[in-house]
């Protein structure tokens, strides 16, 4: 079973991360993903169930966003993948972290029109049922 499952929308990214910390074969696939979009204009949202990079995919998804300006949101109650976010944040501005409960304000962060909530709440679901969180 795959480690994280994510979807390109059209002006958002999501990316869920199982328990389990993701695989090198997983972030690569994210990774050339990244490459292929303008990272530049296209938020991301990372919903965690307790998995995340290591020192090294970090690096490899940092250098495949390639700026500074790339806005992120961090969805976890894990304090581990907040510590995370924390050392990202040294090198990278934009990225901030919130709660799972709090998809409304990881949005807004990432100015995502509210009425775009729900449909986003229904692909973090089925993300989370391809890394096999929910049946």
């Amino acid at each position: 079973m795959a480690t994280l499952a994510f979807s390109a929308m059209e002006d958002l990214v999501v990316v869920v991360y199982g328990a389990k910390d993701p695989s090198n074969a997983d972030i690569e696939e994210v990774v050339g993903v990244f490459k292929k979009l303008d990272m530049s204009r296209i938020p991301s949202l990372i919903v965690s169930h307790g998995g995340a990079p290591n020192a090294l995919q970090r690096e490899m998804l940092l250098t495949s966003i390639g700026t500074a300006e790339h806005l992120s949101a961090v969805m976890s109650d894990s304090l581990r993948v907040r510590g995370v976010v924390t050392a990202l944040s040294w090198f990278k501005e934009n990225i901030k972290a919130f709660s799972k409960s709090k998809l409304g304000s990881a949005l807004e962060y990432l100015n995502i029109s509210p009425s775009r909530n729900e449909t986003i709440a229904k692909e973090i679901d089925r993300l989370e049922h391809r890394v096999g969180l929910t049946e």
